[in-house]
C-alpha cells in the first residue's frame, strides 16, 4: 500500500499552503490514520497498516529562526527521532531517546536531568526548545506527546540566539489531522507500573484538533519505587483559508518519582569508586522521598504565507514548573563503601518562562545567485523561585553498598513559601542568508545580535547582583560544497554568546550569575544519501569554552578552559526493504587549559568519556506478515570521576530487545510491543556530577544505571 505525500501531509494537519513545496496530488486517496502520526515521509506500508521501518532519514529539520531546512544540506551534525521509534521503544522520558545520538548523555541519571553534547552540559534553557520557542529542560517531559525530537549538536548561536556548545534539541508536537482517529494503548513496565495513553483527533471545517492523555502508577524497578505520570495534552489548529494557521497547545504534566536510588557522593578522601551495584536492590532509596514536578506549558504560533517563497511565524510560550525535590543522597564515609542517607529538601521551587519568536523567511534571486533569508527576533524571559524556609536537611541512617539493607521511611516537611531569586532575560536579533552560486558552491552566513541581563535576588527581595549586556554578536559562517547533488561537504565557523553560570550555594559568591562568556567551533563535515532511505554522516569538531569552578578561596569563577577535540559518525536509514538502522560513534579528547590549578591542568573533564557509541536495528521479517524484531546497543568508555582524575568509572555497554507484531482484525489496527532493556543486567555508573559546579573542593555525585527492564504494550485503533 502507497502512501502519497499529499496524504501524509492531509494526515498532519491538512497542507496549508506554508507547508507545501510541490503541486497538489489530485489522485491521492485517503488510507487508515497511522498510530504513529509522523510529519515525515513514509515509503510503504504493508498490509496490516504497519510502516516499513521505524527509522528513515529525516527530510526535514525545524532550524528555529531559519526554517526548515534539508538535513543533507546543512552544514551541521543533526539527528531525528521520530515518533514511530518513540514507539517501538516505548520511550517514556527524554533519557530514553537520547541515547540514540550518539554523542549525548544525559547527568544527574533521572528524567529532568541536564544534557551533555560533544562533552559540555547544557543550560536549563539556552538549549532546549518546544515548536522552536524555549523551554524548561531540568523537569519532566512525557515522550508521548511529542511528534519527533530533533537534535543539532554544537554551537548554534546564530540562528537560536545565545546557546552552549551543547547543541540545539527541539521537542516537535503532535499536530491535529484531518482524518478522525482514536487510538487506545495499555502499558506495563518493569515490576508492577501499569499505563493507560490515548490520542484521538478529527476535523471539523477549519478546526482541527488532536488529544493526548497518558496515566501510569505503580512500583518500577527498585522495590521502594513508585512511579506516577499524568500527561493531558492538546492541540488545536484554526485555519483561516489555505495560507494562515494558529497552532495552540497546552498540556498538563505530574511526574513523581519516589523510592529510586539516590546518588552517591564522594569527596577527596574517597581514592576509589566501588563497582556499581544493581538498582534494582532496596536499600539505595527510600520509600516516600524523591521528585516531584508539575509542568505547565501553554503556547501559540501563527504561520502565515504570503505566497509560494515568503511566509511569517510569530510564536509565543510560557511555562510553568513546580518542583519538589525531595531525593535522598548517600554519601561515602569511608572506603569500605559505607554511606550516610541523608535528604536536603527544598521546601518549594519554581521555573517560569516566556519565550517568543518571530521569523520571516523569503526566497529570492539576484542574477542567476540565490538566497535563502530570514530576519526576526527570538528569546525568553526566564524566572527563577526558591523556597523562603531553605532546606529541610533530614538523616535517614548508614547503609553499606556491598550489603545494604532498606531503611526506613523518614518524616520531612514539604512545600511552603518561594521567593524569586533570579530574574534572567534574553532577546536576539536574528538574520541570515544560504547564498548558492551553482549547484555545487554555497555560503552560510547567520548572526544573532543579544541583549543579556540577570538579576539575583535574597529572600527579602532585595537584588544582590546584577549585570546586561549592551548588545553583542554570534556569527555563524559555513562553505558548502556539493560534488553530486547526494553529497555535502562543509567547513562551519561558530562563536556564540552565552549565559553564565550560577555559583553554587557552597561558595562564598554564592547564587551569582557570572557575566556572559563566549564558546568558539570550527567543524569539518561529510555528509551522503547512499540511498534515497539511507545517510551517512561525518564530522570532526575542536570547541573551546570557559571552564567555571570554585578555587580553593571558595569563589567560584571562570579560572580556564574547556578544550574538546573530536569527530562523530552516524548511519540513518534502510539497509533494505527489510533491515533498517540507526547508530555511530563519537570520539573525544576533552581537556581543561590555562586553568592556573596545578592538579586539573590538562586533566579530562569529568563524566566526559573518550568514546561511546549508540546502534539500533530493526528487522521487518517478511515471512510473517506485521512482525518486526530489534536490537540495540549502548556503549560508553570510561570517564574521570573526580577533577583530577585519581579516579575512573570502567566502561560498560547495555543491550535491548525488542519485538512488535501489527495486524488489522474488522477494520481495527492492533499493535502489540515488548521490550526488554540491558538484557543482561549490565550493573554501571549512567553518570557522574560534580556536586557544586565543577570544583575543586567539592565532591562528585555517581548515579546508577538502569537495570534490566520489561515493557509490553498494547495499541489498539477504533
Amino acid at each position: 500500500m502507497q502512501i502519497s505525500t499529499l496524504a501524509l501531509l492531509m494526515a498532519i494537519g491538512g497542507a496549508p499552503a506554508w507547508a507545501q513545496s510541490a503541486k497538489k496530488d489530485t489522485t491521492a486517496t485517503q488510507v487508515l490514520p497511522e498510530v504513529d502520526i509522523t510529519a515525515s515521509e513514509i515509503p510503504s506500508a504493508n498490509a496490516a497498516g504497519e510502516t516499513f521501518g521505524v527509522i528513515v532519514p529525516p527530510k526535514s529539520f525545524e532550524m528555529g529562526p531559519a526554517g526548515n531546512q534539508k538535513p543533507l544540506d546543512m552544514p551541521h551534525s543533526v539527528t531525528v527521532v521520530s515518533q514511530e521509534m518513540i514507539r517501538a521503544v516505548q520511550a517514556r522520558n527524554v533519557a530514553d531517546i537520547l541515547r540514540f545520538n550518539p554523542s549525548i548523555q544525559m547527568s544527574r541519571g533521572a528524567d529532568g536531568g541536564r544534557i551533555w553534547t560533544r562533552g559540555f552540559e547544557s543550560g536549563v534553557v539556552q538549549n532546549t526548545r518546544m515548536d522552536g520557542l524555549n523551554i524548561i529542560s531540568t523537569t519532566g517531559y512525557a515522550m508521548e506527546q511529542f511528534d519527533r525530537v530533533e537534535m543539532l549538536n554544537g554551537v548554534a548561536g546564530g540562528m537560536f540566539g545565545p546557546t552552549g556548545p551543547t547543541g540545539t534539541f527541539n521537542f516537535i508536537s503532535k499536530r491535529p489531522t484531518d482524518i478522525p482517529f482514536q487510538t487506545i494503548s495499555y502499558g506495563f513496565e518493569s515490576n508492577a507500573n501499569h499505563m493507560v495513553f490515548g490520542d484521538v483527533g478529527d476535523r471539523v471545517e477549519g478546526l482541527a484538533f488532536r488529544f493526548n492523555f497518558v496515566h501510569a502508577d505503580g512500583q518500577d524497578y527498585a522495590p521502594t519505587s513508585n512511579l506516577r505520570r499524568t500527561l493531558l495534552d492538546g492541540a488545536i489548529d484554526l485555519h483561516f483559508g489555505d495560507s494562515t494557521v494558529l497552532e495552540l497547545n497546552g498540556s498538563y504534566y505530574d511526574w513523581h518519582w519516589f523510592g529510586f536510588p539516590g546518588s552517591f557522593t564522594y569527596g577527596p578522601t574517597i581514592y576509589s569508586l566501588p563497582r556499581a551495584p544493581s538498582a534494582a536492590t532496596g536499600g539505595y532509596g527510600v520509600s516516600g522521598m524523591g521528585n516531584q514536578n508539575e509542568t505547565h506549558t501553554f503556547s501559540a504560533k501563527l504561520k502565515h504565507a504570503f505566497n509560494q517563497d515568503w511566509n511569517l511565524t510569530i510564536g509565543l510560550l510560557d511555562q510553568t514548573v513546580e518542583r519538589g525535590l525531595y531525593q535522598p543522597t548517600n554519601t561515602f564515609i569511608d572506603n569500605n563503601g559505607n554511606f550516610r542517607t541523608q535528604m536536603n529538601a527544598q521546601k518549594a521551587a519554581k521555573f517560569t518562562i516566556i519565550s517568543n519568536l518571530a521569523t520571516l523567511n523569503g526566497h529570492i534571486m539576484t542574477g542567476a545567485i540565490s538566497h535563502d533569508v530570514f530576519i526576526g527576533t527570538t528569546g525568553f524571559t526566564w524566572g527563577n523561585f526558591s523556597g523562603s524556609g531553605g532546606n529541610n536537611n533530614v538523616t535517614v541512617g548508614t547503609n553499606n553498598i556491598y550489603n545494604p539493607v532498606v531503611l526506613p521511611a523518614a518524616s520531612y516537611q514539604v512545600g511552603g513559601p518561594v521567593y524569586k531569586a533570579a530574574r534572567n532575560d534574553q532577546q536576539s536579533l536574528v538574520g541570515g542568508d544560504t547564498i548558492r552560486f551553482d549547484d555545487h558552491w554555497s555560503l552560510l552566513l547567520n548572526s544573532s545580535f543579544s541583549w543579556l541581563t540577570s538579576k539575583n535576588y535574597n529572600a527579602l527581595g532585595q537584588k544582590t547582583s546584577t549585570y546586561q549586556t549592551t548588545g553583542e554578536w554570534s556569527p555563524t559562517a559555513s562553505v558548502l560544497y556539493k560534488p553530486d547533488a547526494n553529497q555535502t561537504a562543509y567547513f562551519t565557523y561558530s562563536n556564540s554568546l552565552q549565559q553564565g553560570d550560577t555559583a553554587p550555594v557552597t561558595a562564598v559568591n554564592a547564587n551569582q550569575t557570572l557575566a556572559p562568556y563566549r564558546s568558539t567551533q570550527y567543524e569539518l563535515g561529510y555528509k551522503v544519501a547512499l540511498t534515497d532511505r539511507l545517510m551517512l554522516t561525518a564530522a570532526g569538531f575542536r570547541i573551546d569554552q570557559p571552564w567555571a569552578y570554585q578555587n580553593t578561596a571558595g569563589y567560584y569563577q571562570n579560572f580556564g578552559t574547556q578544550l574538546n577535540w573530536g569527530s562523530e559518525v552516524q548511519l540513518t536509514g534502510q539497509l533494505t526493504d527489510d533491515l533498517s538502522v540507526i547508530g555511530g560513534f563519537q570520539q573525544l579528547i576533552p581537556k581543561l587549559i590555562n586553568t592556573g590549578t596545578t592538579a586539573v591542568e590538562g586533566k579530562d573533564v569529568v563524566n566526559v568519556p573518550r568514546i561511546q557509541g549508540n546502534l539500533f536495528v530493526e528487522y521487518r521479517v517478511p515471512t510473517v506478515q506485521g512482525l518486526a524484531l530489534s536490537a540495540n546497543v549502548h556503549y560508553v568508555g570510561g570517564r574521570p570521576a573526580n577533577e583530577t582524575n585519581t579516579i575512573w568509572t570502567g566502561t560498560y555497554a547495555t543491550f535491548d530487545l525488542g519485538l512488535r507484531y501489527t495486524t488489522v482484525v474488522d477494520g481495527h489496527r492492533i499493535t502489540a510491543r515488548f521490550n526488554v532493556n540491558n538484557v543482561t543486567d549490565t550493573h554501571y555508573w549512567t553518570s557522574i556530577y560534580p556536586a557544586s559546579g565543577i570544583s575543586t573542593t567539592a565532591g562528585s555525585q555517581a548515579f546508577l544505571g538502569l537495570p534490566r527492564q520489561f515493557l509490553a504494550g498494547i495499541d489498539f485503533t477504533l
